[in-house]
């Protein structure tokens, strides 16, 4: 297989993957998320295994992107799986 044919086999694969994605629960986790945020709360992920790690990455990239500049407050998020 080329490049060019692999490369187009992935893009249809994503375009059919967002397709599929439910917009009204991803708004729902949107409201969950922004709901802690506002009140100081915090969310707490967990996982086994290789869901352990993505875990621990998805509340390193809540930390790192829920956050306002003019008073330095972040989303608290911790990793169940995490020491």
């Amino acid at each position: 297989m080329s490049t060019i044919t692999a490369y187009s086999h992935y893009i249809q694969e994503c375009q059919q993957l967002i397709g599929a994605v439910y917009q009204a629960q991803v708004n729902a986790v949107c409201d969950i998320l922004e709901r802690a945020f506002e009140s100081g709360g915090t969310i707490f992920a967990c996982g086994n295994g290789g869901s352990a790690a993505n875990a621990s990455h998805f509340v390193e990239d809540l930390a790192k992107l829920m956050w306002r500049e003019e008073t330095g407050q972040r989303l608290r998020a911790h990793s169940l799986a995490d020491p």
